[in-house]
């Protein structure tokens, strides 16, 4: 007999407009903040280097070498974390560190690091240059690359959570438009504001400021964003897609638990700490409803692949079995 078991369906999921379009909002600021430290940072190095087109395109590629490593890492950290917390911590390291790159270049202009800096063999004087700009800037830019990986998590919370569906990919692309529009905004404002008016500096700071800002933001969106809808475990639909995994519900412990701290640890203590064989009742229930395969050969290896398509037992004993 089938228990009428409470269970976390990820697939009946939505998330409201507003919370949309202030993810949208922070985004289109993010990108208009980005752009204005890039400007400052290529000014404020130039400083040290020389206002040359050599000076500026050392700047320009550690700053771009630096968000593809945020790129990479913030693809990594978007399903372990709260991608709406990542993103905030990601903002706050950005402005801490906008605001110690004034400090660093100050104690940069002695005679030893100058004298790397302006070696006589071009050789010589680009590498130290770049490896000079490229550690210096690398705190920051890779916090600023994190934060696409993790915006794009967030707009991908239709449906099973992938790409695949056209809806997520309808958002993240419309996030990622209205990034490169504050980038634009960002742009204008610092070449024909804050550069003649508040100064080299200050327009970093600005711009950390407007991180903050966004950080805050953000932060209290993962508070105002509603827990996942409950459905009855017979009122549970399977998946349509025959490829979609049907995990039995006998599965180790150990991949179950994998597959659900990839999508947020903090919830599943929560959870855990109040009921823990509802808990892992609801895990499986998941799990089952909604993963790929290639998912879970990730989480669990070829033996969690084998066991994709065994008749599923009942939760509530698998689960009893689990915690037991």
């Amino acid at each position: 007999m089938t228990p009428n078991v409470k269970v976390t369906d990820a697939t009946v999921c939505r998330q409201p407009i507003w919370i949309e379009a202030a993810v949208f909002l922070i985004f289109f600021i993010s990108g208009a903040a980005a752009l204005i430290y890039e400007i400052s940072w290529a000014r404020q190095v130039g400083l040290l280097f020389g206002h040359t087109i050599h000076a500026a395109g050392v700047v320009l590629a550690s700053y771009f070498a630096g968000m593809a490593i945020g790129y990479l890492i913030g693809a990594r950290w978007s399903r372990r974390v709260s991608p709406l917390r990542g993103y905030a911590f990601a903002e706050i390291v950005v402005a801490i560190w906008a605001l110690l790159i004034p400090v660093l270049l100050n104690g940069s202009q002695n005679s030893s690091v100058l004298a790397v800096l302006t070696h006589d063999s071009f050789f010589w004087q680009t590498l130290s240059r770049v490896i000079f700009s490229f550690m210096l800037l690398l705190p920051a830019t890779v916090a600023l690359g994190i934060t696409l990986p993790m915006i794009a998590t967030v707009c991908s919370s239709h449906g099973s959570g992938e790409l695949s569906d056209p809806k997520n990919t309808m958002l993240v692309a419309w996030a990622y438009s209205i990034n490169t529009a504050g980038a634009l905004v960002g742009v204008c404002l610092a070449t024909f504001y804050l550069l003649v008016h508040a100064g080299v500096t200050t327009s970093s700071y600005i711009a950390a400021g407007l991180s903050v800002s966004c950080a805050v933001i953000a932060w209290g969106l993962q508070k105002g964003t509603p827990a996942t809808d409950s459905v009855s475990w017979n009122e549970a639909q399977p998946p349509a897609d025959p490829r979609k995994c049907h995990l039995a519900a006998d599965a180790d412990l150990d991949v179950v638990l994998r597959e659900h701290l990839r999508r947020g640890p903090g919830r599943l203590r929560q959870v855990l700490a109040r009921d823990p064989l509802q808990a892992i009742a609801d895990l499986v229930a998941r799990v089952r409803a909604e993963c790929h395969p290639n998912r879970i050969r990730r989480a669990g290896g070829v033996h969690a692949v084998a066991r994709l398509h065994r008749p599923p037992r009942d939760a509530h004993f698998a689960a009893d079995r689990l915690v037991g």
